[in-house]
Protein backbone atom coordinates (compact mmCIF):
# COMPACT_ATOMS: atom_id res chain seq x y z
CA UNK A 1 0.00 0.00 0.00
CA UNK A 2 2.63 2.32 1.05
CA UNK A 3 4.74 1.63 -2.48
CA UNK A 4 1.50 2.34 -4.19
CA UNK A 5 1.10 5.81 -2.45
CA UNK A 6 4.67 6.17 -3.09
CA UNK A 7 4.16 6.11 -6.76
CA UNK A 8 1.51 7.73 -7.07
CA UNK A 9 3.16 10.70 -5.50
CA UNK A 10 5.81 10.51 -7.87
CA UNK A 11 4.08 9.62 -11.07
CA UNK A 12 2.15 13.17 -9.64
CA UNK A 13 5.45 15.06 -9.57
CA UNK A 14 6.53 13.99 -12.74
CA UNK A 15 2.85 15.02 -14.43
CA UNK A 16 3.27 18.75 -12.97
CA UNK A 17 6.94 18.86 -13.34
CA UNK A 18 5.99 17.92 -17.03
CA UNK A 19 2.76 20.58 -17.17
CA UNK A 20 5.52 23.19 -15.63
CA UNK A 21 7.99 22.74 -18.28
CA UNK A 22 5.30 22.35 -21.06
CA UNK A 23 3.82 25.75 -19.88
CA UNK A 24 7.07 27.42 -19.36
CA UNK A 25 8.25 26.85 -23.00
CA UNK A 26 4.87 28.16 -24.24
CA UNK A 27 5.42 31.22 -22.51
CA UNK A 28 8.93 31.33 -23.91
CA UNK A 29 7.47 30.87 -27.35
CA UNK A 30 4.98 33.80 -26.94
CA UNK A 31 7.65 36.19 -25.54
CA UNK A 32 10.15 35.10 -28.70
CA UNK A 33 7.48 35.95 -31.13
CA UNK A 34 6.29 39.26 -29.32
CA UNK A 35 9.86 40.36 -29.54
CA UNK A 36 10.33 39.58 -32.84
CA UNK A 37 6.61 41.64 -33.57
CA UNK A 38 8.04 44.48 -31.60
CA UNK A 39 11.71 44.68 -33.27
CA UNK A 40 10.28 44.55 -36.91
CA UNK A 41 7.70 47.39 -35.74
CA UNK A 42 10.58 49.72 -33.75
CA UNK A 43 13.84 48.94 -35.97
CA UNK A 44 12.87 47.46 -39.15
CA UNK A 45 15.35 45.91 -41.74
CA UNK A 46 17.70 48.72 -40.88
CA UNK A 47 20.42 46.85 -38.38
CA UNK A 48 23.56 45.26 -38.49
CA UNK A 49 23.52 41.77 -39.58
CA UNK A 50 25.98 40.97 -37.27
CA UNK A 51 23.54 42.48 -34.15
CA UNK A 52 23.73 40.68 -30.70
CA UNK A 53 21.48 42.51 -27.86
CA UNK A 54 19.91 41.06 -24.92
CA UNK A 55 16.22 41.67 -23.78
CA UNK A 56 15.64 41.47 -20.10
CA UNK A 57 12.36 41.84 -17.90
CA UNK A 58 11.92 42.00 -14.41
CA UNK A 59 9.51 40.77 -12.16
CA UNK A 60 8.67 41.99 -8.63
CA UNK A 61 8.62 39.18 -6.00
CA UNK A 62 7.01 39.63 -2.34
CA UNK A 63 5.67 38.08 0.41
CA UNK A 64 3.66 39.58 3.05
CA UNK A 65 1.35 37.14 5.77
CA UNK A 66 2.43 34.11 3.94
CA UNK A 67 0.59 35.80 0.48
CA UNK A 68 2.95 35.87 -2.62
CA UNK A 69 2.96 38.26 -5.05
CA UNK A 70 4.44 38.87 -8.44
CA UNK A 71 4.17 41.87 -10.80
CA UNK A 72 6.39 43.37 -13.72
CA UNK A 73 8.74 46.14 -12.63
CA UNK A 74 6.97 47.44 -15.55
CA UNK A 75 4.31 46.50 -18.55
CA UNK A 76 6.27 43.87 -20.45
CA UNK A 77 5.44 44.86 -23.37
CA UNK A 78 6.58 48.81 -22.14
CA UNK A 79 9.92 46.64 -20.80
CA UNK A 80 10.29 45.09 -24.60
CA UNK A 81 9.86 48.29 -25.95
CA UNK A 82 12.57 50.09 -23.68
CA UNK A 83 15.13 47.54 -24.44
CA UNK A 84 14.62 47.17 -28.29
CA UNK A 85 14.80 50.84 -28.71
CA UNK A 86 17.83 51.04 -27.41
CA UNK A 87 18.84 48.69 -30.65
CA UNK A 88 17.75 51.56 -32.77
CA UNK A 89 20.08 54.22 -30.89
CA UNK A 90 23.71 53.79 -31.45
CA UNK A 91 25.65 56.02 -28.70
CA UNK A 92 27.60 58.90 -30.14
CA UNK A 93 25.82 60.18 -32.68
CA UNK A 94 24.37 63.52 -31.02
CA UNK A 95 27.18 66.29 -32.51
CA UNK A 96 26.06 69.77 -31.70
CA UNK A 97 24.57 72.28 -34.73
CA UNK A 98 23.67 68.94 -36.42
CA UNK A 99 20.75 67.26 -36.85
CA UNK A 100 20.62 63.53 -36.60
CA UNK A 101 19.53 62.52 -40.77
CA UNK A 102 17.96 59.03 -40.12
CA UNK A 103 17.74 58.64 -44.08
CA UNK A 104 22.04 58.73 -44.30
CA UNK A 105 22.41 57.63 -40.67
CA UNK A 106 24.67 60.74 -39.97
CA UNK A 107 24.94 63.72 -38.58
CA UNK A 108 27.52 64.90 -41.26
CA UNK A 109 25.78 64.84 -44.16
CA UNK A 110 24.23 67.73 -46.23
CA UNK A 111 20.54 67.24 -45.19
CA UNK A 112 21.78 67.72 -41.56
CA UNK A 113 22.26 71.62 -41.51
CA UNK A 114 20.15 74.26 -43.04
CA UNK A 115 20.83 75.39 -46.56
CA UNK A 116 20.60 79.17 -45.52
CA UNK A 117 21.07 81.10 -42.10
CA UNK A 118 16.79 82.18 -43.00
CA UNK A 119 15.90 78.35 -42.13
CA UNK A 120 14.58 76.53 -39.34
CA UNK A 121 14.07 72.66 -38.51
CA UNK A 122 10.21 71.90 -40.39
CA UNK A 123 10.24 68.54 -38.90
CA UNK A 124 11.60 64.74 -40.25
CA UNK A 125 10.31 63.35 -43.89
CA UNK A 126 8.89 59.83 -43.96
CA UNK A 127 12.30 58.62 -44.43
CA UNK A 128 13.69 60.13 -41.46
CA UNK A 129 14.93 63.09 -43.78
CA UNK A 130 15.18 66.50 -42.37
CA UNK A 131 13.30 69.20 -43.56
CA UNK A 132 14.00 72.68 -43.88
CA UNK A 133 11.87 76.32 -44.16
CA UNK A 134 12.55 79.69 -44.12
CA UNK A 135 11.58 80.92 -40.76
CA UNK A 136 8.52 83.53 -42.03
CA UNK A 137 7.25 80.95 -44.02
CA UNK A 138 7.00 78.26 -41.45
CA UNK A 139 5.39 81.32 -39.23
CA UNK A 140 3.01 81.72 -42.61
CA UNK A 141 2.05 78.33 -42.87
CA UNK A 142 0.89 77.83 -39.22
CA UNK A 143 -1.31 80.87 -39.65
CA UNK A 144 0.72 83.10 -37.06
CA UNK A 145 -0.04 86.56 -37.62
CA UNK A 146 2.97 87.93 -36.19
CA UNK A 147 5.07 87.68 -39.53
CA UNK A 148 4.59 91.31 -40.07
CA UNK A 149 6.58 92.49 -37.23
CA UNK A 150 9.79 90.54 -38.75
CA UNK A 151 9.83 93.06 -41.63
CA UNK A 152 8.85 96.59 -39.92
CA UNK A 153 11.18 99.59 -39.37
CA UNK A 154 12.37 98.23 -36.27
CA UNK A 155 11.17 94.33 -36.51
CA UNK A 156 10.92 92.09 -33.89
CA UNK A 157 12.55 89.16 -32.54
CA UNK A 158 10.00 86.38 -31.87
CA UNK A 159 9.95 83.01 -31.03
CA UNK A 160 7.09 79.62 -31.73
CA UNK A 161 7.50 76.40 -29.67
CA UNK A 162 6.83 72.82 -31.58
CA UNK A 163 6.25 69.92 -29.81
CA UNK A 164 8.08 66.87 -30.63
CA UNK A 165 5.92 64.26 -31.81
CA UNK A 166 4.62 66.95 -34.03
CA UNK A 167 8.17 67.20 -35.63
CA UNK A 168 8.26 63.46 -36.03
CA UNK A 169 4.83 63.03 -37.31
CA UNK A 170 5.42 61.40 -40.88
CA UNK A 171 8.25 59.70 -39.97
CA UNK A 172 7.70 55.94 -40.60
CA UNK A 173 8.33 53.44 -37.44
CA UNK A 174 11.72 51.83 -39.48
CA UNK A 175 13.35 55.29 -39.93
CA UNK A 176 14.06 56.41 -36.78
CA UNK A 177 10.31 57.73 -35.20
CA UNK A 178 11.20 55.70 -32.54
CA UNK A 179 14.86 55.72 -31.91
CA UNK A 180 17.01 57.32 -28.95
CA UNK A 181 19.51 57.85 -31.38
CA UNK A 182 18.25 61.18 -31.48
CA UNK A 183 14.70 61.87 -30.19
CA UNK A 184 13.40 65.20 -30.53
CA UNK A 185 11.63 66.63 -27.46
CA UNK A 186 10.50 69.67 -28.39
CA UNK A 187 11.76 72.84 -30.46
CA UNK A 188 11.56 76.53 -30.23
CA UNK A 189 12.82 78.38 -33.60
CA UNK A 190 13.43 82.20 -32.79
CA UNK A 191 14.33 84.45 -35.73
CA UNK A 192 15.48 86.89 -37.08
CA UNK A 193 18.40 87.59 -34.94
CA UNK A 194 21.16 90.41 -35.91
CA UNK A 195 24.23 88.74 -37.48
CA UNK A 196 27.86 89.98 -36.60
CA UNK A 197 30.81 91.19 -38.77
CA UNK A 198 32.82 88.41 -37.48
CA UNK A 199 30.57 85.34 -38.72
CA UNK A 200 29.51 86.94 -42.40
CA UNK A 201 27.17 89.80 -41.26
CA UNK A 202 27.39 93.34 -42.15
CA UNK A 203 26.41 93.51 -38.62
CA UNK A 204 23.12 96.18 -39.43
CA UNK A 205 21.03 93.99 -41.79
CA UNK A 206 22.02 90.68 -41.79
CA UNK A 207 20.31 88.21 -39.89
CA UNK A 208 19.67 84.12 -39.08
CA UNK A 209 17.03 81.91 -37.73
CA UNK A 210 18.17 79.91 -34.35
CA UNK A 211 16.29 76.03 -33.76
CA UNK A 212 16.88 75.18 -30.29
CA UNK A 213 16.17 71.67 -30.01
CA UNK A 214 15.43 69.51 -26.70
CA UNK A 215 16.97 66.47 -27.79
CA UNK A 216 17.24 62.87 -25.92
CA UNK A 217 20.43 60.62 -26.95
CA UNK A 218 22.91 58.03 -26.01
CA UNK A 219 26.22 59.09 -25.07
CA UNK A 220 29.36 56.32 -26.38
CA UNK A 221 28.41 54.64 -23.26
CA UNK A 222 25.25 54.06 -24.11
CA UNK A 223 23.68 55.82 -21.51
CA UNK A 224 20.89 58.09 -21.42
CA UNK A 225 21.86 61.57 -22.23
CA UNK A 226 19.72 64.79 -23.07
CA UNK A 227 21.46 68.09 -25.01
CA UNK A 228 19.91 71.79 -25.38
CA UNK A 229 21.04 71.80 -29.31
CA UNK A 230 21.63 75.13 -31.14
CA UNK A 231 21.24 75.05 -34.91
CA UNK A 232 21.46 77.92 -38.06
CA UNK A 233 23.03 78.36 -41.05
CA UNK A 234 25.88 79.50 -40.68
CA UNK A 235 29.39 79.17 -41.20
CA UNK A 236 30.71 77.37 -37.66
CA UNK A 237 27.56 75.52 -36.56
CA UNK A 238 29.66 74.22 -33.27
CA UNK A 239 30.18 77.77 -32.15
CA UNK A 240 26.66 79.05 -32.86
CA UNK A 241 26.20 80.01 -29.11
CA UNK A 242 28.79 82.94 -29.65
CA UNK A 243 26.60 84.81 -32.21
CA UNK A 244 24.08 84.92 -28.76
CA UNK A 245 25.83 87.67 -26.98
CA UNK A 246 24.47 90.58 -27.68
CA UNK A 247 22.79 93.29 -25.21
CA UNK A 248 19.41 92.55 -27.31
CA UNK A 249 19.34 88.69 -26.22
CA UNK A 250 20.83 88.87 -22.93
CA UNK A 251 17.60 87.46 -21.41
CA UNK A 252 17.65 85.01 -24.35
CA UNK A 253 20.97 83.50 -23.53
CA UNK A 254 20.05 83.51 -19.53
CA UNK A 255 17.02 81.54 -20.35
CA UNK A 256 19.27 78.79 -22.94
CA UNK A 257 22.49 78.07 -20.52
CA UNK A 258 19.23 77.75 -17.51
CA UNK A 259 17.63 75.27 -19.50
CA UNK A 260 21.22 73.34 -20.34
CA UNK A 261 21.80 73.34 -16.69
CA UNK A 262 18.48 71.67 -15.97
CA UNK A 263 19.27 69.44 -18.70
CA UNK A 264 22.81 68.24 -16.96
CA UNK A 265 20.52 68.25 -13.60
CA UNK A 266 17.99 65.74 -15.38
CA UNK A 267 20.79 63.49 -16.63
CA UNK A 268 22.79 63.18 -13.42
CA UNK A 269 19.34 62.14 -12.00
CA UNK A 270 18.71 59.72 -14.22
CA UNK A 271 21.77 58.34 -13.71
CA UNK A 272 21.63 57.92 -10.11
CA UNK A 273 18.57 55.41 -9.83
CA UNK A 274 18.89 51.76 -9.87
CA UNK A 275 18.71 50.61 -14.18
CA UNK A 276 14.70 48.91 -13.05
CA UNK A 277 13.68 52.60 -12.68
CA UNK A 278 15.38 54.69 -14.64
CA UNK A 279 13.09 55.15 -17.41
CA UNK A 280 10.37 55.61 -14.73
CA UNK A 281 12.52 58.19 -13.75
CA UNK A 282 13.45 60.09 -16.59
CA UNK A 283 10.06 59.61 -17.97
CA UNK A 284 8.91 61.87 -14.83
CA UNK A 285 11.21 64.50 -15.43
CA UNK A 286 11.06 64.63 -19.34
CA UNK A 287 7.46 65.89 -18.72
CA UNK A 288 9.18 69.22 -17.90
CA UNK A 289 10.62 70.16 -21.25
CA UNK A 290 7.46 72.17 -22.41
CA UNK A 291 8.09 74.66 -19.38
CA UNK A 292 11.51 74.73 -20.03
CA UNK A 293 11.36 75.63 -23.74
CA UNK A 294 8.62 77.63 -23.28
CA UNK A 295 10.67 79.94 -20.54
CA UNK A 296 13.15 80.71 -23.99
CA UNK A 297 9.82 82.01 -25.39
CA UNK A 298 8.89 83.87 -22.36
CA UNK A 299 12.57 85.44 -21.90
CA UNK A 300 12.23 86.36 -25.77
CA UNK A 301 9.01 87.98 -25.09
CA UNK A 302 10.35 90.19 -22.05
CA UNK A 303 13.60 90.52 -24.48
CA UNK A 304 11.25 92.33 -27.31
CA UNK A 305 8.97 94.49 -24.95
CA UNK A 306 12.44 95.75 -23.16
CA UNK A 307 13.48 96.70 -26.70
CA UNK A 308 10.05 98.45 -27.74
CA UNK A 309 9.95 100.64 -24.69
CA UNK A 310 13.67 101.52 -24.97
CA UNK A 311 12.80 102.24 -28.99
CA UNK A 312 9.65 104.14 -28.20
CA UNK A 313 11.45 106.39 -25.62
CA UNK A 314 14.57 107.01 -27.74
CA UNK A 315 11.58 108.58 -30.16
CA UNK A 316 10.01 110.72 -27.73
CA UNK A 317 13.54 112.02 -26.77
CA UNK A 318 14.20 113.06 -30.54
CA UNK A 319 10.88 114.37 -30.75
CA UNK A 320 11.25 116.71 -28.02
CA UNK A 321 14.65 117.44 -29.41
CA UNK A 322 16.39 116.12 -26.72
CA UNK A 323 19.45 113.22 -26.60
CA UNK A 324 18.13 110.02 -24.58
CA UNK A 325 21.17 110.50 -22.07
CA UNK A 326 19.09 113.68 -21.13
CA UNK A 327 16.96 111.42 -19.61
CA UNK A 328 18.64 111.10 -16.81
CA UNK A 329 18.92 114.68 -16.12
CA UNK A 330 15.06 114.11 -15.69
CA UNK A 331 15.00 111.92 -13.45
CA UNK A 332 17.61 113.58 -11.43
CA UNK A 333 15.13 116.64 -11.63
CA UNK A 334 12.10 115.35 -9.90
CA UNK A 335 13.96 113.81 -6.97
CA UNK A 336 13.35 115.75 -3.72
Amino acid sequence: MKNRLNNQENSDQKRHKYTLNQQSRDIENELIRLIHLIFRQTVGNRFSPQLSHSVSLEFLLSMQSGEIDVEPVQPILEQIRNSIKEVASPGGHYAPGYVFCYLCESSDCVHSLPPSSKHVFAGYQSNGKPEWTVFHQMLLDQGDHRIAILFDDNPEIIGQFTRGRDLKRRMMKGFGKLSKTYDLLGQVTIGYIPLSSEHGGTGTVDTFALTVQAVESRNLEGNFDLNLNLIAGLSDPAHIGDQLYHPRLKKITQALNKAKETFDDIVTAVGKVRLSERNAVKNKRLRAIPKIMGSIIHALEIQSRQQLRRTSHAVDRIAMNRPVPASSEDAQNVLP
